[in-house]
């Protein structure tokens, strides 16, 4: 991709995944002056006619049902900006690793994605079709509020008025995604608990495994017994799944597969989440 191509996909990444674009956008991105931000702007309007429309209020180019970008830019290069402000760029290099394996999961849908995240970044909500793992197929008017990666799955957070909760989400089980839907009135007041408010997670090396000292320089652990981890609560859960931490209550897990042992998990038990890390059970 040269560099002109790549400020006009620029573009066309925040107006679909945010929901406009605004010449402080490509300023803070690309490092570069209101001047330079503004001949990108009128290139782009060449280019691609009728796609930049004024919101004069939001002082800021918006999304329309008609726009067409120049390029799709794909969720799982954009996802990593929106959530951590992380942007994946391939560089002709000299390697010495192996090439990256073929992760096997779907491809993320564009279209839909960035339905939900610019519902997101307005504040609003969708109609969605969704697949649940547990209750199947189910039609569900979700205000999503944040996104985030866990063992290579995007996920996101929002408030689901069918459950009257908020919960999280995949997005590769969104099956459909319809019309915005305004924030209702009684939902300004609520807060994701969950997401706002954090929890420490104390790891130490396997109780079990024989050679605990090499399991704690993994951890720079050489001077003290444990470490501890400060994580949202809402996100608890899949932290420890991916750090393959043996969360049972008796540290009952193969220590060669599970080189961690969760030390508090008595202080924990009020944690939706934790319900999926591996060998947790809150009826034990």
């Amino acid at each position: 991709m040269n560099g002109t191509h790549s400020r006009h996909t620029i573009i066309d990444t925040y107006l679909l995944y945010w929901g406009r674009a605004q010449r402080k956008d490509l300023m803070r991105h690309l490092g570069i002056g209101s001047v330079t931000a503004t001949r990108i702007f009128n290139e782009y309007s060449k280019l691609n006619p009728g796609a930049l429309l004024i919101n004069p209020s939001k002082k800021a180019y918006v999304y329309t049902a008609g726009f067409k970008p120049l390029e799709w830019p794909s969720p799982e290069s954009v996802l990593p900006l929106l959530a951590y402000g992380i942007e994946q760029t391939q560089r002709a290099a000299i390697c010495y690793g192996p090439a990256s394996p073929r992760v096997v999961t779907a491809a993320l849908c564009a279209k839909k994605v960035s339905a939900i995240t610019r519902a997101m970044v307005s504040g609003v909500g969708v109609a969605m079709s969704y697949i649940s793992g547990t209750s199947g197929v189910s039609t569900r008017h979700v205000y999503p509020h944040a996104v985030f990666m866990s063992g290579g799955v995007w996920y996101f957070r929002g408030y689901d008025d069918k459950s009257r909760s908020f919960r999280t989400f995949r997005f590769s089980r969104v099956e459909l995604v319809g019309e915005e839907e305004l924030l209702p009135e009684y939902l300004k007041t609520l807060v994701d608990e969950d997401w706002n408010s954090s929890a420490t997670l104390t790891v130490a090396p396997h109780s079990r495994h024989p050679q605990k000292d090499a399991l704690a320089m993994d951890l720079g652990l050489q001077d003290r017994p444990v470490s501890n981890i400060d994580v949202n609560r809402a996100i608890a859960g899949f932290v420890l799944t991916d750090l393959r931490v043996d969360c049972s209550i008796n540290a009952s897990l193969n220590p060669f597969e599970y080189h961690l042992q969760l030390m508090n998990r008595h202080e924990l038990g009020d944690i939706d989440s934790l319900k999926i890390a591996p060998g947790y059970s809150a009826e034990s």
